[in-house]
């Protein structure tokens, strides 16, 4: 659904000031989003876990801590709505008065959507922490199904406001229907706050720090692209859209099953089964993401003009688009394993490591993207992308085994290096079957058989380079049954 929004936002904004605008404003906002969205649940569950094991009142401390959420909700909304000018003229400092204008006066609509977002994000806490994941999984269609829906409706009379009303009115009503089904019966009661509730609001300062350096590149690529020519920011929010996208689809539902389940273990003292469990699911995270980034650089040119060149979204916008996209695929492995190595610290109540390596890589992150984009424009971010993700989840796979008393073997390496050299041919060899087919055959016929090409060849080389153990822990990575 977030891939199929970025194709409406195309058609009707293609590479433009207002969405330049549209992005710069949502950065800040967003952070917080991704933020709640993610990391409430991180520090929650486990103290939920810890606490249900000791036979306390886990009901007082969920009560408590969604009346402090919306005491938090209320003041972030409020807040946001009088700061919007300061934080967009801090954020994008080099956008002309009338962009900053139009930017500010978006991003009401964003803080209006984080406070319910407060509230969604403990929502779906409990029902994962219940182990119910169908109802927020669903739930998550409503925000991009809200943007194309009013976008489509209302964009001759309201511009680029649909697209932002669009996503308030999506976030607002997957926040009602969360807290109308939700598996506990809330009490508000205005008393002392328990000992769990505590723990867990001292929990989110270095878990808010550690999911910095998934939500906050924004702020950082908005304040670089205000320098860059128009429509910079917008070949940016498109890529880094894409990857999340395909990020979320692809292994977004295993890290959300998992991490109750790693909790549990950590909470039980099964640190064997903890350490097993994460590795089988961080060897198959690594695999599927090679060889879907593979695939798609592979293929980019063709797909992106089959589904972006329509409206104000043309030939030269997919080109430079193919561009940047490149290095995002690159930088999409490291960040999907990012996403799981990430809950096996959170799992074992290892909140600063994340945070203090999340805030030395992010500032790297700053400097190169800064440094590159003088030199390669905004190309030279989406190179910045791909080398801090890749840097930051090797750095913080080390320092995680090395915390739980290891978790990469030799043996393992060997895989995830034949994992990424299976991906790198196959992704050549249909790159080039593409190229000898352009022009010869339509779209869907190009991509049709040079993806039936790397869909035949990728288990052929498998059979290749791979031994019989790494064959069958391959045949579970195609089939989905690892972790």
């Amino acid at each position: 659904m977030s891939v199929l929004s970025q194709v409406v936002i195309a058609r009707y904004f293609g590479v433009s000031t207002s969405l330049d605008a549209y992005l710069a404003a949502g950065a800040l906002p967003l952070t917080f989003t991704g933020v709640l969205t993610g990391g409430v649940g991180y520090v929650l569950i486990p103290l939920l876990a810890e606490l249900e094991a000791r036979g306390g009142n886990v009901v007082e401390t969920i009560d408590d801590t969604f009346l402090v959420a919306a005491v938090g909700a209320l003041v972030i909304v409020v807040a946001g709505f009088f700061l919007s000018g300061y934080i967009v003229h801090w954020s994008a400092p080099r956008f002309s008065p009338e962009k900053l204008a139009l930017a500010a006066h978006l991003q009401k609509y964003f803080w209006a959507a984080t406070g319910a977002t407060v509230l969604t994000s403990l929502a779906i806490c409990l029902y994962h922490y219940r182990k119910h994941f169908a109802v927020p999984s669903v739930m998550t269609i409503l925000p991009p199904l809200g943007m194309i829906g009013l976008t489509i409706l209302m964009n001759s009379r309201m511009g680029i406001d649909s697209l932002a009303t669009g996503y308030l009115v999506g976030t607002v009503l997957q926040c009602a229907i969360l807290l109308i089904f939700l598996p506990e019966r809330l009490r508000f009661k205005f008393a002392a706050l328990s000992a769990t509730t505590k723990r867990f609001l001292r929990g989110l300062i270095p878990l808010t720090l550690s999911l910095f350096p998934f939500t906050f590149l924004p702020v950082v690529d908005a304040f670089w692209s205000s320098r860059l020519p128009e429509g910079s920011l917008s070949y940016l929010g498109y890529s880094s859209r894409i990857v999340i996208g395909l990020t979320s689809v692809t292994i977004q539902g295993l890290t959300v099953v998992i991490f109750p389940f790693l909790s549990q273990n950590v909470a039980e003292g099964n640190l064997a089964v903890f350490r097993g469990r994460l590795l089988a699911a961080l060897k198959m995270i690594f695999a599927l993401m090679v060889f879907l980034g593979c695939l798609i650089w592979a293929l980019r040119i063709p797909a992106l003009t089959l589904l972006f060149e329509r409206g104000r979204f043309g030939p030269q916008e997919t080109l430079g688009l193919a561009r940047v996209l490149g290095w995002y695929l690159v930088g999409m492995i490291g960040m999907a394993c990012m996403n799981l190595i990430n809950r096996g610290f959170y799992s074992t109540l290892r909140f600063k490591a994340p945070a203090i390596i999340g805030i030395g890589f992010l500032a790297v992150y700053f400097a190169l993207s800064g440094w590159l984009s003088g030199h390669f424009s905004y190309e030279g971010v989406g190179m910045a992308y791909a080398v801090y993700w890749l840097a930051f989840a090797s750095f913080a796979c080390v320092k995680l085994g090395r915390d739980i008393g290891g978790l990469l073997q030799l043996h393992d390496f060997g895989f995830l290096g034949k994992a990424l050299l299976l991906g790198v041919v196959t992704g050549l060899i249909v790159h080039v079957v593409w190229l000898y087919l352009r022009g010869g055959l339509g779209l869907w016929m190009q991509l049709l058989v040079s993806g039936g090409v790397g869909g035949a060849v990728l288990p052929m080389l498998a059979w290749l380079i791979f031994d019989d153990e790494e064959k069958r822990l391959f045949a579970k990575i195609v089939a989905g049954t690892v972790g």
